[in-house]
Order: structure tokens, then sequence, then C-alpha cells
């Protein structure tokens, strides 16, 4: 029986071995180890590719959910408008957009798991278990973002603005976009506070300064050429839109956030190994 067993155990061994290579380490049969997930752009295109439709719908819910906050800051903005258009808009706007926002995350966060299945009826979950906790982030946003507009066309009708402030709004666009980079990821998985989110997120973008930098800088990049841009870029908020730099910042910071946060460990979802040796390697 010992002769019969090792004998089999070796023609298993030969059948997985062909000119040499091993597919147990190619991951050629079950029992292998999982390949890694592709990483940086690839990573990016691959996840794009797979979620395009989903995407395109939550983006389009997302902008939908912009357009009564637009139509009150472009009320504050035009000839003779009314700064306090752009606060309205900031908040009732911001707290709608935020609502959508949080379940746009939401889905690129399991399409970053690679979770597809069954991604209409998650996104109707995530809406309707988080809609609450997301009104206050979304006012904070869209307050920061109305404050960033109202400097933008001080400047842009030659007025000239203290250094000060200058200074104050370019910060607070810095760092929003630092801080809600890594907030809106918890928000929509953990179960905190926000205070508790904020913390976090600063602790995160300050212990992990390349990632971060290189994702506020993509972010403020993509914002900035749309403004520039406007009105010929609203057609692009139908198609890259909202989506495209949530998806690209939050891969960006998603490593280190999965592993100090061990998300994918909190949902019993196995790492992959080329991962866990690269995360050993940097640490």
């Amino acid at each position: 029986m010992r002769g019969s067993a090792f004998c089999r155990r070796k023609r298993s061994d030969t059948a997985n071995m062909i000119f040499g290579q091993d597919f147990n380490r190619l991951g050629g049969t079950t029992s292998g180890p999982r390949l890694g997930r592709a990483k940086g752009l690839s990573r990016l295109w691959e996840v794009s590719l797979e979620n395009m439709g989903r995407l395109a719908v939550s983006n389009l819910l997302c902008v939908l959910g912009a357009v009564p906050g637009a139509l009150c800051m472009s009320l504050g903005l035009i000839e003779g408008g009314q700064p306090v258009w752009l606060l309205l808009g900031g908040i009732l706007g911001g707290a709608l957009y935020g609502v959508c926002y949080g379940a746009m995350m939401d889905g690129i966060l399991r399409a970053l798991r690679d979770e597809s299945s069954g991604w209409w009826r998650q996104y109707r979950r995530a809406w309707q278990r988080d809609w609450k906790g997301n009104l206050l982030p979304g006012v904070i946003m869209g307050v920061l973002i109305a404050l960033v507009l109202h400097t933008l066309n001080q400047l842009y009708r030659g007025q000239s603005l203290p250094p000060a402030m200058l200074f104050s709004s370019l910060f607070a666009a810095v760092g929003a976009l630092a801080l809600f980079t890594y907030a809106w990821p918890q928000r929509v998985l953990l179960d905190l506070g926000l205070g508790a989110i904020f913390r976090n997120s600063l602790l995160l973008a300050l212990y992990h300064p390349v990632k971060t930098v290189l994702a506020v800088l993509l972010q403020a990049v993509y914002w900035g050429l749309n403004l520039f841009m406007f009105p010929y870029s609203t057609m692009l908020m139908l198609v890259l839109g909202i989506w495209f730099p949530a998806l690209a910042a939050t891969q960006m910071v998603y490593q280190p956030l999965n592993r100090d946060m061990k998300i994918e460990e909190r949902l019993g979802i196995a790492p992959d190994e080329e991962e866990d040796e690269g995360e050993e390697a940097a640490d």
C-alpha cells in the first residue's frame, strides 16, 4: 500500500512538471498558490475594464446627485450672484452628493476586492445602510468646494485677496483631498464615528506620504483640467466623471489602507502570497 501510494504521488508530481516548470508554483492547479493581483496602472486598467458598466451607472447617479448643488453654486458664481448660494449649494447639494458618492465608493472598494456579483443589489443596500452616515461628510466636502470656488471666482474677477486667505484656501483644498481619500473608504467599511475616521485619515496620510501626495496630485490635476476646460468638460462627466479619480486615488492608497486597517482580514478574504511578500519586503 505504501509503495502504490508513493507511485501515485510520484506520477502526480511528474504530471505537474512539464519542461521543468512546476505548475503548482505557477498557479496552474487548484492546489497552487493564488496569483497576486496586478499593480499600478495595470491594476487600474484591469479594474476599470471589468467594472466599466457598473462604474458608469453609479457615476451617472452620482452626477445626478450633484446637479442641485451645482445649480446653487452657479447662482453664486454668475454676475450679480450672492455667495449665500454657494454656501447653500455646499450644504444641501453636498448632503445629497455625499449619499451618492458613498454608495459609489462602496462599489469601488468591491471592485478593488474583485467582488462583482450582485452589484446592483449591493449598491442599493449600501445606499439604504449608509445614507445617514454619508450626509455630514458630504456637507463638509460641499462647503470646502464652495470655499475653493468662491476664492477662484474672486481671483477671476480681478479682486485681490489677502495672502493668508489664499494660503488657507489652498491648504484646506489639499488637506481635504488627502483626508477624504482615506476617509470615504473607512466611512463605508468600518463602524466608526466621523471624528475617529478623520483622525485615522490624518495618521494614514502622514504615515504614507508618497502615496498620499500622488493620490492628491492626481485628483488635483484631474479636477483642475475639468475646471479649466469648462463647459466642454461637462461631457466628460458622463464618461469618466467622478468615478475615475475616485477609483484611481483609492487604488493608490488601498494597499496601505488594507494593511493598516486590516480590511480584507476582517472580511475573511485570504491575502495573496505575492502581496504578502511585497509587504514584508517593504516593511
